[in-house]
């Protein structure tokens, strides 16, 4: 296969005029070929072999060549060569890829459009039609960078998804499409934003609402290109102070970053910190530049959309349906940039180009929905009673899924709804257990809690853990419940598609919760509504575009009926069906499950089924025990035989069981029962046989289950119906059991049913299962159910397919190789035993007209399901070449031909020699089986199909074939020296080298490799340089006809010549020229006398197709191909040199004519040789590559030729392929000289290692010429090293190989001596000379004198010395008090002499001080040193004047170094330095920033300022303070600071300020310039929130307030004003809330609560509940919090009336009226249940709710005419009225006495008949007496 590109170069040059390929690359070459990678040479005109790129041999994997460099120019086209080397030919479907990377090679100002052809050829002789081709062509447009066209664009960039949900938490990836656009960049950097403003400012920036989170990989599956570059840098923004650019390449590099980009995660810190990034994409090869092309290639970033923005932390990240905008100025709309910056320092490139995409932030609907579910729809009812426990249980699970695009920051699930109105599920049912939650992924059990509101006490908080350990007693009160996810902070943490879950369980209740009435079965449902509610920062409340309420209800309901009990039962048989001679193990699955809804006790499987025993064995059986479930027990139905007999009997058509002759039951004695087993429930348990029990004598078993607590069987609940799976395993049988001479029956037509079946095959079982439950001991249930499952045993077809075909057409080369290929498939389903192939070959004379080749070449292979692989099928093959039997067999015991395989068996075979051409051969392939076929499928000649047999013992294809007429020549080529060898004798050659053995091979005494003096390969004789040789090919008739014509194309040997048609490389070395001397043997041959013989020479070499037709014009008649222009020139044995010279191809042609029309014609006979015979000679100059490392380069010649047939009897003419017979080799000779180097040096003052070797120049001549010495490589040769030590140096041997010429004449130079060394060489020529002896592989090798001459160089050294010497010119600088700086210091020096690569000063010399006036000398330094002295510390000197005198001239520089070369002896050379000491300034500047700068940021600051100058006396050159700010501006400059000093800022009094930055601290101050440093000062401000939280039980009525605060604050000391005033009210309307905003970070505020607003207590808190009187602004982001707890205390007043003088009770009858006046908070209160009330005796008043501290007033409005009234206690010096203080705890106690007269009336007119009680006192006064008596009653209001 050719590919070449362009197809023509010459006549298509346009796009290779305007490119130049620099690689090829990413080849892959397939194993069995090899590559050749060609050039079309635009200076030479052809097709030319890349050095290094010939014949490169699969398999490789990625090649990569790199096109030299002086070769680009002259590339005028690329051509691939894939050759076959396994076999003759290149494999079907060959697929080569290909990638070419090349370069403009001219400049553009507009844009350009070049198209690029490319075309494959490829060749196959035995091809009807051998040549094909195919073309393909592409285009490309040259941009220029500048000029007019539309520029270069290295990057584009597109989101791949353009829109994301708010608070989702959700990724985008951003790709970054870059390219190079052809041009060469050693660098390309990219980065992501594009700018700097966006990194600095990051509300420009997408990072304000996104976080980057992953770098994508990099593969060559994404980015082709990738493979040639590095990534070298890997960087993440981050702004930070002198290091903005965070390099994290070696931690993002770990997964490589050689030839792609493993991918990178950022941590969690960088996702918070990164603000941008960019990637440094490098040349993988020096020069190579990055990949390049046009094809965009791929950077994917990952990004993830924040919550809150960068630069405003407490604002949310929110969508399009929100105000807040972001970097576009468009709600949700956010901007990204990128950008490329591509740079050749070497070209000057250096380009940038950007690109942006947009991504929309959206807001979505909050959306929850809700499932609700009960586990049943029914609950039975407990007969009347049965205790409440047993009463059933029913579980519910309640699940919401947040179903928005976004985040939320709370769920709440409720049972029931609010919405739902009573009676609920409650009513009915008690809550038995909180069985679990499922909390949404991220967040963590401190993130839930738990409500439960119970009947008549309100609403109780749980944690989760202890919410889950309540136990159905802590529950039965309970009817509602509650879970709350939600996150402090109101942080949206629940996921898009998060889901929380409530699983409960309740208990059916006895009687309704309300009224206590008995529960009754109902068909109402009872009806359940759960509901939930989700919240989020980002929801937006309805009415309002895009709003949404966030909540969901979801309904489930049950019906309370009659208990009802049932069961379910299923068997299922795997297989179902399976083949005859399939497995026999099955696999039976049983379940069983309660139904209905009373409550299991026990559940039994029964499966004793006669016809499914009477087929299978038992293997095991294993029991998964569900909950609530927790023992089992496994009873076995054994037939042994003995005292366990079970018999099957078939009566009627139904197969029965019996028992030691009896019918079998559930109690027969054949049943061994097993025990009951403690299983825990979910496990899966493997059942056990009981002792004494065989596993095949069981014929059945029967599982038993129930649930044991504390020895008690218990009803199951969670779940009540669980399913039971049974997996059971059996073995099938051969034969029945009950009648074991009968197989177990299959589909086959001919076999009866098994015994109990009705269809043949079939097995079928009935599973028994029965249950019994109850509610409590007393209601009891039973059922029974049964399950029918089947399975069948099926028969497999044998048929089969057989083919046979002879590989080709119907005549084939007699001396080819028939392919005969056979195929056998098993086309049934039955696996074939006892299979068997044989082939038979039709016989002609009574022997097989067919032979095996040498070595047999047979091959099997067998496809299809699980077949063995290939070289494992275990046949093989023999031919009976007397009978023609081929026997195939296979050596695997017991093998098996499987349905659906397909036995493919290639059986190469070859003609008996001799066979007449028109002879045809049969064969055939049979096959056979251990059974008939019942169906043969076969083909005959040509795959033509046969009838189709039906049940035959076997199946047989058969072929036929005929050997075609052939007159095929085996060719050889032949070559030998014609006195070439040592001139000054008369050999032919030089020696015979043998190029792949030893010499001994070449021996002319061995047959084979030597005729009549010539030699063939692999020996080849060596000529000298101008010598000849002399070339011999032989065509030896090997066909079963004669050659009418016999054409052959020799193409000379030349440098990176290839075969004639075969196209691999043919190695030479040198070319040849051609001399002519035809001859040929026609005379010999028995029809020599028809044959002509023409020579034709060419001069110039086309290619391979070129010469195959140039053949194949005389063999097969074809046309001249008009595109190959040999210019054929006719020559004889008397064509002079002069007219060959030139020529590089030869063609002979060899003809036989027929002037008697003889069948067959005259020609070349079978078993005739015919030989041709010319001459050339060797050059005497050779090329690069005859730099052999023997010393004998060889040049290889070939021939490509055919023949044609004459007509036979019965066949006509015809053209034999067009062949390359193995290449022959001439050699000749490289010569060698002696070379040596001798070297006189003087003692220097440091050893100096002299050179090792010194690089001579050789010039030669040969045959007149001059000679151009170069190595292997092209390079050049000349210069060798020589070793210094004397010794004599080989050339063209320890120089490695070079291509010198024998008998050469040379001479030598040296190129470049050490400097200040005086050299003498010789001048006389010496005889390039070679041993050919020392090379093992050459036959009588020429023997030379390598010693006849020695070239001799001498080079003498010589040294000499300088001197430093050291003056100091002292500066001025002043301290802080204005005194002058003083100097002490010695100074530091180093020196340095570099000869020939090393240092020519003693280590003792080489650092050295100097104090002003002092010098040091320095001698014995090799002549022609560079030395150079550095002032390596100057101490305080600004600057440095160097002085350098050199043999009286002096020189002045400045700086700290100088550097001079050394002289000889003679020289006089000094150096001085003189130092001046210089001053510079500092200037301090104060910055004040942050949001509190405005208010708080006026200064005064105080600056320290301390400068250190080592040298110095003393070293602390300033010492001071500055003040800044305030009344002083904010930048002051200290000057006369001496140069060097080190200075120091620190900032003293910073003002209150909560951060302090110097930058650049400390500061070296320069030579007369100003040093800055800055001091910014940061103000941050917090905020502080307090809050008011009214509590107590007064709350609600007296604590509305409102209240006054006031907060008083100082920073460090100082005041602060509070920005807004210090004092606040909390009231309502604020929301009992204050905001203090803009107080400065680091406050301390002192808080007053001035007006309490009448609360009982007061209580100052911080945001951990910790009590506090002032509170420390802490944070910048987030409020301070703080509560003040007002709680409001309630007090009552009761009253007591008591009754004075009415003996008779009269009075103590009486309804009195009070009131009650109250003050509170300087107000009249309002007297809860009203100030005016009715008293009497017996029924006291109790004023409650009333606040603590109220001045309440008591009067008596009605007192029913008492003489008398007080009260106790007494309102001051008014005893008639009370007044008290409202205080919290007892009541405050008012006793109310009235005193009446007696004998006066009662009001009314009614008369006072009153006895005096016992214990009266009598009284007398103004004549008459009163009776005082007391009545009293006390009750509480």
């Amino acid at each position: 296969m050719i590919i070449s590109d362009p197809a023509n170069p010459a006549a298509n040059p346009e796009f290779w005029e305007a490119f130049a390929p620099t690689s090829v690359e990413n080849t892959d070459i397939p194993d069995c070929s090899t590559l050749t990678l060609r050039f079309w040479s635009k200076s030479a005109g052809k097709w030319t072999v890349f050095p290094g790129a010939d014949t490169i041999a699969g398999p490789v994997a990625k090649w990569n060549f790199e096109i030299p460099q002086n070769l680009r120019a002259d590339v005028g086209g690329i051509q691939y060569e894939f050759l076959p080397t396994c076999t003759d030919l290149l494999p079907p479907g060959f697929v080569v890829h290909s990638y070419m990377k090349i370069e403009v090679s001219e400049k553009h100002n507009t844009a350009t459009t070049y198209t690029n052809v490319a075309q494959s050829a490829v060749h196959n002789p035995d091809a009807l039609d051998p040549d094909a081709t195919d073309d393909a062509q592409d285009d490309i447009i040259v941009v220029p960078i500048d000029g007019s066209g539309v520029g270069v664009d290295l990057i584009d960039k597109n989101w791949l998804v353009d829109t994301v949900p708010a608070l989702s938490n959700e990724s985008r990836a951003l790709r970054l499409g870059w390219s190079t656009q052809g041009l060469n960049l050693t660098t390309v950097q990219i980065s992501d934003p594009g700018s700097d403003g966006e990194r600095t400012n990051v509300a420009t920036s997408v990072y304000d609402a996104f976080n980057l989170v992953a770098i994508r990989p990099i593969t060559s599956a994404t980015d082709p290109q990738i493979v040639n570059d590095r990534v070298t840098k890997v960087e993440l923004y981050t702004g930070a102070a002198g290091n903005p650019w965070n390099d994290i390449t070696t931690a993002a590099c770990a997964d490589g970053c050689d030839g792609g980009f493993g991918g990178y995660t950022l941590t969690a810190a960088e996702q918070r910190e990164a603000l941008g990034v960019r990637m440094t994409f490098s040349e993988g090869t020096a020069g190579a530049g990055v990949g390049s092309g046009y094809e965009r290639r791929p950077i994917d970033l990952v990004f993830e959309v924040r919550d809150t923005l960068r630069s405003a932390p407490t604002e949310w990240v929110l969508g399009n349906l929100h105000d807040g905008t972001y970097n576009t100025g468009t709600v949700g709309l956010v901007n990204n940039t990128a950008s490329a910056h591509g740079v050749n320092t070497a070209t000057g490139v250096d380009v940038t180009t950007r690109a942006n995409d947009e991504i929309t932030i959206i807001d979505s609907p909050l959306n929850v929905s809700l499932e609700k579910a009960f586990d049943q729809d029914v609950l039975g009812l407990p007969q009347a009673g049965t205790a409440p426990a047993d009463f059933p249980l029913i579980s519910s699970t309640i699940k919401a899924t947040n179903s928005s695009a976004t985040r939320v920051s709370s769920m709440v699930i409720t049972d029931p709804a609010p919405t739902q109105t009573a009676p609920t599920a409650f009513e009915v049912l008690n809550l038995y257990s909180i069985d679990g939650v499922t909390i949404p992924a991220g967040m963590s059990e401190s993130d839930v809690s738990v409500g439960l509101t119970r009947a008549g006490s309100g609403t109780t908080k749980y944690v989760l853990g202890l919410a889950k350990l309540l136990k159905p007693a802590d529950l039965a009160d309970v009817i509602g419940i509650e879970v709350t996810f939600a996150r402090t902070g109101n942080l949206p943490i629940i996921g898009a598609g998060a889901t929380g879950e409530l699983n409960l369980t309740w208990q059916l209740r006895s009687t309704q919760r309300t009224g206590g009435a008995a529960i009754v079965e109902s068909n109402a449902p009872i009806v359940n509504v759960a509901g939930t509610q989700i919240d989020s920062p980002g929801r937006i409340v309805c009415p309002g575009t895009g709003c949404s309420t966030g909540d969901a209800t979801a309904t489930d309901d049950f019906k309370i009926v009659a208990g009802e009990y049932a069961v379910t039962t299923s068997k299922r048989i795997n297989p179902t069906a399976v083949a005859e001679n399939g497995s026999k193990a099955y696999t039976s699955t049983l379940t069983a499950r309660p139904t209905g809804t009373a409550r299991t006790t026990l559940l039994t499987v029964t499966d004793f089924s006669p016809t499914f025993w009477n087929t299978m064995d038992y293997v095991e059986s294993s029991i998964r025990v569900p909950a609530p479930a927790n023992q089992v027990k496994v009873d076995f139905l054994v037939d042994d035989d003995a005292t366990s007999d079970v018999e099957y009997r078939l009566v009627g058509s139904e197969l029965l069981a019996y028992c030691n002759g009896v019918p079998l039951d559930a109690s027969s004695p054949c049943i061994v029962e097993g025990s009951w087993s403690a299983v825990a429930s979910g496990n899966n348990v493997t059942l056990g046989l009981p002792g004494g029990v065989d596993a095949a004598t069981v014929v059945g078993v029967r599982y038993e289950i129930r649930r044991v607590v504390d020895g008690a069987v218990e009803q199951w609940e969670r779940p009540h119906n669980p399913q039971l799976n049974i997996t059971l395993l059996t073995s099938r049988r051969d034969t029945l059991r009950s009648d074991p001479t009968t197989l177990v029956s299959t589909t086959r037509p001919d076999l009866a049913p098994n015994p109990g079946e009705t269809v043949a095959g079939t097995i079928s079982n009935s599973l028994s299962t029965s249950g019994v439950a109850q509610f409590g001991p007393a209601q009891v249930f039973t059922d029974d159910e049964t399950a029918e499952a089947t399975t069948q045993v099926t028969h497999l077809a044998n048929s089969i397919k057989v083919t046979k075909t002879r590989g080709s057409t119907n005549t084939v080369n007699p001396a080819g190789p028939i392919n005969f290929v056979m195929q056998v498939e098993n086309t049934g389903k039955w696996d074939m035993t006892g299979f068997e192939v044989t082939d038979q070959v039709g016989l002609i004379d009574g022997v097989s007209p067919l032979v095996e080749p040498l070595p047999k070449a047979y091959s099997f292979s067998i496809t299809g399901p699980g077949a063995p692989a290939a070289g494992d099928t275990g046949f093989t093959a023999s031919l009976n070449e007397t009978t023609g039997l081929l026997s195939i067999t296979n050596s695997k015991q017991g093998f098996v031909f499987k349905s659906g395989w397909k036995l493919t068996i290639t059986a190469p075979l070859r003609f008996r020699p001799g066979l007449s051409p028109d002879t045809t051969v049969t064969n055939s392939i049979t096959a056979t089986s251990d059974r008939d076929f019942e169906k043969c499928e076969s083909t005959t000649t040509d795959l033509i199909p046969k009838a189709v047999g039906s049940n035959v013992p076997d199946c047989t294809a058969d072929t036929a074939v005929v050997p075609r007429a052939s007159a095929t020549v085996a060719m050889k080529k032949w070559v030998k020296g014609d006195g070439a060898g040592d001139p000054a004798t008369t050999r032919d050659d030089l020696g015979v080298l043998n190029v792949r053995g030893t010499a001994a091979d070449c021996d002319p005494a061995i047959s084979g490799l030597t005729s009549d003096g010539f030699t063939s390969y692999p020996c080849a004789p060596i000529t000298r340089p101008g010598g000849e040789a002399s070339w011999r090919l032989d065509f030896m008739n090997t066909g079963n006809t004669n050659a009418k014509v016999v054409a052959a194309v020799d193409v000379l040997p030349d440098v990176g010549d290839r075969g004639v048609i075969v196209g691999s490389a043919r190695g030479s070395q040198f070319a040849v020229t051609m001399l002519g001397q035809l001859s040929d043997n026609l005379a010999t041959l028995a029809d020599g006398q028809y044959g002509t013989v023409r020579g034709y020479v060419s001069n110039v070499v086309l290619n391979a197709a070129c010469n195959t037709n140039a053949v194949q014009v005389h063999t097969a008649l074809a046309t001249p191909n008009a595109g190959c222009n040999f210019g054929w020139v006719e020559f004889d044995a008397s064509t002079p040199e002069s007219e060959l010279e030139g020529a590089k191809s030869i063609k002979f042609v060899t003809e036989f004519s027929n002037p008697n029309n003889a069948v067959p014609g005259p020609g070349l006979r079978p078993g005739e040789t015919l030989q041709l015979t010319f001459n050339t000679r060797t050059p005497f100059l050779l090329p690069a590559a005859s730099a052999d490392p023997e010393g004998t380069p060889v040049a290889y010649n070939s021939f490509a030729g055919s023949s044609r047939t004459v007509a036979t009897t019965t066949q006509p003419e015809r053209a034999e392929l067009v062949l390359e017979p193995q290449r022959v080799g001439i050699a000749t000779a490289t010569g060698q000289l002696n070379l040596q180097k001798i070297v006189d040096a003087p003692a220097f003052a440091s050893s100096i290692q002299l050179p090792t070797d010194y690089e001579f120049l050789v010039t030669c001549v040969s045959g007149g010429e001059a000679v151009t010495l170069l190595n292997a490589a092209g390079g050049d040769a000349s210069k060798p090293k020589v070793l210094a030590n004397g010794d004599v140096y080989l050339y063209n041997n320890q120089t490695g190989p070079v291509n010198l010429p024998l008998f050469a004449d040379c001479n030598i130079t040296e190129t470049n001596p050490p400097a200040g060394v005086t050299v003498t060489a010789p001048s006389i020529d010496v005889v390039a000379e070679r041993d050919l002896s020392e090379d093992p592989a050459i036959w009588q090798p020429y023997i030379g004198d390598t010693q006849t001459g020695k070239l001799v160089i001498t080079n003498e050294f010589h040294m000499g010395g300088f001197e430093v010497s050291k003056t100091v010119d002292a500066g001025t600088a002043v301290d802080q008090d204005g005194t002058a700086i003083a100097y002490d210091q010695k100074f530091d020096f180093t020196v340095t002499c570099e000869y020939l690569g090393q240092e020519a000063v003693p280590t003792a010399d080489r650092s050295f001080s100097l104090g002003d006036g002092e010098k040091k000398r320095f001698d014995g330094i090799p002549t022609g040193a560079v030395c150079t002295v550095s002032e390596t510390d100057r101490g305080l000197a600004g600057s440095t004047e160097i002085t350098l005198t050199q043999d009286g001239v002096p020189s002045v520089a400045t700086g700290i170094s100088l550097g001079f070369t050394v002289g000889d002896e003679t020289a006089i050379t000094s150096v001085n330095f003189e130092n001046l000491m210089t001053v510079g300034s500092l200037e301090v500047e104060k910055f004040v920033t942050g949001a509190g700068a405005a208010d708080f940021g006026q200064g005064p600051f105080k600056m320290q300022i301390v400068c250190v100058l080592d040298g110095a006396d003393p070293d602390t050159v300033y010492n001071g303070t500055l003040i800044l700010g305030g009344a002083e501006p904010l930048a002051k400059q200290i000057d006369n600071l001496p140069t060097g000093a080190e200075c120091t800022v620190t900032e003293i009094d910073a003002a209150g300020a909560q951060d302090t930055t110097v930058s650049t601290n400390p500061v070296v101050i320069g030579v007369n310039d100003v040093v800055t440093v800055t001091v910014t000062n940061t103000f941050t401000i917090g905020s502080l929130e307090i809050e008011k939280r009214i509590e107590g039980p007064g709350a609600a009525l007296y604590g509305a307030g409102p209240f006054e605060i006031t907060i008083t604050c100082t920073l460090d000391g100082r005041p602060v004003r509070v920005p807004g005033g210090a004092s606040r009210v909390l009231d309502a309307a604020g929301n009992y809330t204050a905001l203090y905003a803009s107080l400065p970070v680091g406050a301390e505020c002192g808080i007053e609560e001035s007006d309490t607003g009448g609360a009982t207590t007061v209580e100052i808190l911080d945001d951990a509940s910790n009590p506090i009187t002032a509170v420390t602004i802490t944070n910048a982001v987030a409020p301070t919090q703080v509560a003040i707890v007002n709680t409001f205390e309630l007090g009552a007043i009761e009253v007591e009336k008591y009754v004075w003088g009415d003996p008779n009770g009269d009075h103590a009858k009486r309804v009195f009226e009070i009131e009650l006046t109250c003050f509170w908070q300087g107000s009249a209160l309002q007297i809860p249940g009203g100030a005016t009330r009715q008293i009497t005796i017996t029924d006291g008043v109790r004023y409650s709710d009333l606040p603590v501290g109220a001045d309440c007033t008591l009067v008596e409005t009605d007192n029913g005419g008492a003489v008398l009234t007080t009260m106790t206690p007494e309102n001051g010096a008014d005893a008639s009225t009370a007044r008290v203080t409202v205080e919290a705890g007892a009541a405050a106690s008012i006793v109310v006495d009235n005193t009446y007269e007696i004998g006066l009336p009662l009001t009314g007119g009614q008369i006072a008949l009153w006895a005096v009680p016992f214990g009266a006192i009598l009284l007398l006064a103004g004549g008459g007496f009163v009776v005082a008596g007391m009545v009293r009653r006390r009750q509480n209001a």
